[in-house]
């Protein structure tokens, strides 16, 4: 009789303390993605001020976020990860963005633990800017919290 009520103590605490762990995951994820999504927000809305603007070579890039800037064409006026332009280039956030204006996707490029969002814009002189960046999921959340419970 003991030992029921033993490992039905265990169990209970166990199945409290993992609730407790995916509810302060959840908040953390929640809380982050917001705050990302602000600074990822104002770094886009300061990438197409300064492109506007002809400033874009001065803009400082973080790691992990590339902006190219592309013609009507598909030439490449500007790339922040590259030297030389003048290559064609044209993917499909630039190819949407010339017909729609303002166009943001996401796809899960390296696995459950990051996803690529890309932004595009037209400017009024035509071409269009395109920023990518990556963004941790929940699971690369919960795996770097994993470290702080084991």
């Amino acid at each position: 009789m003991t030992s029921k009520i033993f490992k039905n103590t265990v169990f209970a605490a166990m199945i409290a303390v993992l609730t407790c762990i995916v509810i302060v995951v959840g908040v953390l994820f929640e809380y982050f993605s917001v705050r990302t999504g602000r600074e990822t927000d104002d770094f886009c809305e300061l990438a197409v001020s300064s492109a506007e603007n002809g400033y874009i070579e001065t803009l400082s890039v973080p790691d992990g976020k590339r902006i190219y800037i592309v013609a009507e064409d598909g030439t490449v006026l500007f790339d922040s990860l590259r030297e030389e332009t003048g290559s064609t280039y044209i993917g499909k956030e630039a190819e949407k963005a010339l017909t729609e204006g303002e166009v943001r996707s996401e796809d899960k490029a390296y696995g459950p633990t990051e996803r690529t969002v890309r932004y595009a814009k037209r400017l009024s002189d035509g071409t269009v800017v395109v920023i990518a960046f990556t963004e941790p999921t929940v699971w690369l959340v919960v795996l770097g919290m994993s470290g702080i419970f084991l």
